[in-house]
C-alpha cells in the first residue's frame, strides 16, 4: 500500500535560480504540477482553477486557487464535467485528483 498524501503550504517548494524549476525542499526532487478547471465554460468563475504542486517521492502536495485565462486550454478532460444546472464539477477530492494525475503524467 502506498503512503497517504500530506498537504503542505507553498513553503514546501523552492525555485532554484539556476534552473527556474520548482523542487521539493525535503529531497530536492523536481516537483510536478497540474491545473484543472472546476467551473463550466459559461460560468463567470470559469477562470478560477485548482493548481496542484507535488513531490511524488515524498508524497507531499500543495493546492491553491489559481487564475487561468478563459483562452488558455488545459488538459483536464479526464476530470468529470459539471452536470447541467451545476456551476462546479462534481467533487473528486484533491487527493483523488492527485492520485489520478500522478499516475497519468510522465515522470519529472
Amino acid at each position: 500500500m502506498t503512503r497517504p498524501w500530506r498537504k503542505l503550504d507553498l513553503s514546501a517548494w523552492v525555485s532554484p535560480a539556476a534552473t527556474g524549476r520548482w523542487s521539493c525542499t525535503r529531497c530536492g526532487t523536481e516537483t510536478r504540477s497540474y491545473r484543472y478547471r472546476i467551473h463550466p465554460p459559461a460560468s463567470p468563475r470559469y477562470e478560477r482553477c485548482v493548481g496542484l504542486t507535488w513531490c511524488t517521492h515524498c508524497r507531499v502536495y500543495s493546492a491553491a486557487l489559481v487564475h487561468v485565462p478563459h483562452t488558455t486550454h488545459l488538459d483536464d478532460e479526464s476530470m468529470p464535467p459539471a452536470r447541467p444546472g451545476q456551476d462546479e464539477r462534481p467533487g473528486a477530492s484533491e487527493v483523488q485528483v492527485l492520485d489520478h494525475v500522478d499516475r497519468l503524467l510522465p515522470g519529472p
